[in-house]
């Protein structure tokens, strides 16, 4: 199991697309990977870290190019989506292969179904 200090990137205007995601409260967050997100929260409780402050890689691959992104280890109920925010590292630890020199995308911004059918009325 592996964590990294990130950093959050976010609109200059601290306008909040998030929906009061991770990433729009906090600057800095210790992000997970190579784990599962049950691993993680153990190491949480084991060394006393706010998992809430916490998030985990996710690796995936679509049409045969890797789109990995971060979410919150501690996931809120609700449709998950990109908020707008992402979080990079310069820490030489993280692995090359997932260093591409881009920031990571976050998806931090849940909404439910009864929200949207009021946006709809």
């Amino acid at each position: 199991m592996s964590k990294i200090l990130t950093f959050v990137l976010r609109y200059a205007d601290r306008q909040d697309c998030t929906n009061g995601g991770i990433t729009s409260k906090h600057s800095m967050l210790t992000m997970f990977y190579d784990c599962e997100r049950e691993d993680a929260l153990k190491e949480c409780e084991l060394k006393n870290i706010n998992p809430n402050e916490c998030l985990l890689l996710i690796k995936r691959e679509i049409f045969g190019g890797r789109s990995w992104y971060a979410e919150p280890l501690v996931k809120r109920k609700g449709i998950q989506m990109f908020g707008g925010n992402f979080v990079y590292t310069s820490d030489s630890n993280f692995p090359k292969e997932y260093h591409s020199h881009r920031p990571i995308p976050v998806h931090d911004r849940y909404e439910s179904q009864e929200e949207y059918n009021e946006m709809c009325i």
